[in-house]
């Protein structure tokens, strides 16, 4: 399912983006802590949070394969899908690494 978002001024530009139905990382941690609608304990178990992990590096590193930065990883800029995949968000934070290279090999 996905979400069609549009930005109005200045100009008519249209964002597809996917509905991730378990929110933010952070939230999801928060509520696995506690009890889940039946009234039983649901704490998550070291390979979810291992799944968590590894789901965030292979995102992390694609962004890195194509030469950009994130700079604001956080469990809020995580969103958790309803099969509990984890994808990076916030895309205003990226920076493009290529720009700054001329910079850095100057120096």
């Amino acid at each position: 399912m996905y979400i069609l978002s549009s930005i109005l001024y200045p100009i008519k530009a249209l964002i597809v983006l996917e509905l991730l139905e378990k929110g933010d990382l952070r939230n999801h941690l928060l509520a696995m802590k506690g009890k889940n609608e039946e009234g039983i304990n649901s704490h998550l178990q070291d390979r979810d949070l291992l799944r968590y992990c590894r789901h965030i590096a292979s995102g992390m590193k694609y962004l890195s394969d194509k030469a950009f930065v994130h700079r604001d990883l956080a469990a809020r800029n995580i969103l958790v899908s309803g099969d509990e995949i984890c994808k990076v968000r916030k895309f205003s934070a990226i920076v493009l690494i290529l720009a700054f290279l001329p910079c850095i090999y100057s120096q």
